[in-house]
C-alpha cells in the first residue's frame, strides 16, 4: 500500500499482512489539516493497493475529534447529501470536499448560506486530483440537506471517503474523502 500526500509531494509504503491492521500516526507538523474554508487547497491524501483494504481514520484535536471510513468506489455516486449538526470547532459547521480526479466539477446548493453564497442558489466549483476545498456557514445554522453534485462519479463531499478496487482514495487530515 502506498501513501502519498499532495501537499509536499511525499509518499510512504507500507507491506500489509491479511487480517492485520495497520495503524499509522501523522505529525500534525505534516500540516494536512484544512482551516481555511472557500480556499481550493492541496491537501488530498491518496492511498493505493494491489489489493482491496478498508480504510479509516480519525483526526484527534483540541475541542474536535472526527473520523470516516473509506468506501469502495463501485459504491459510490455522483450526488450526496450534507450531514451536519449546527455548530462546528471551527466556528460553525461546514461542508468539505476532495477530488480523485482533476477536473472534477461539483454543484452545491447550500441548505444555509456558505459565506457568500446564499441558501439555495447553486454555486460551482473545480478540483483537481487530490485539491481540497471547504465552505462553511455561520454558527447554530444546520447545513442537513446541502446537495453536492459532481460531473464525475469520484468526486465526494461531507465527512466522507471512497477508495477503487485498486484501492485509490483520497482525503484530508480533517477527516473528509474524495
Amino acid at each position: 500500500m502506498t501513501v502519498k500526500f499532495k501537499r509536499d509531494n511525499t509518499e510512504e509504503t507500507y507491506t500489509l499482512t491479511p487480517n492485520v491492521a495497520l495503524q499509522q500516526r501523522y505529525a500534525h507538523s505534516k500540516d494536512l489539516a484544512q482551516n481555511l474554508p472557500n480556499l481550493v487547497q492541496n491537501l488530498g491524501i491518496e492511498v493505493t493497493s494491489t489489493h482491496e483494504v478498508s480504510l479509516a481514520g480519525t483526526s484527534i484535536q483540541k475541542a474536535s475529534t472526527d473520523a470516516f471510513l473509506a468506501l469502495p468506489v463501485d459504491v459510490l455516486s455522483n450526488e450526496y447529501i450534507a450531514l451536519s449538526h449546527d455548530e462546528g470547532a471551527l466556528g460553525g459547521p461546514y461542508v468539505q470536499l476532495v477530488a480523485v480526479e482533476d477536473n472534477t466539477q461539483v454543484t452545491i446548493t447550500p441548505k444555509t448560506a456558505f459565506g457568500v453564497h446564499p441558501a439555495g442558489v447553486p454555486f460551482n466549483v473545480t478540483l483537481n486530483k487530490c485539491q481540497s476545498v471547504m465552505y462553511m456557514s455561520n454558527q447554530n445554522q444546520d447545513l442537513a440537506g446541502t446537495r453536492l453534485i459532481a460531473n464525475k462519479l469520484d468526486s465526494r463531499g461531507v465527512h466522507q471517503a471512497e477508495h477503487s478496487a485498486r484501492e485509490e482514495w483520497c482525503g484530508t487530515g480533517n477527516n473528509s474523502g474524495c
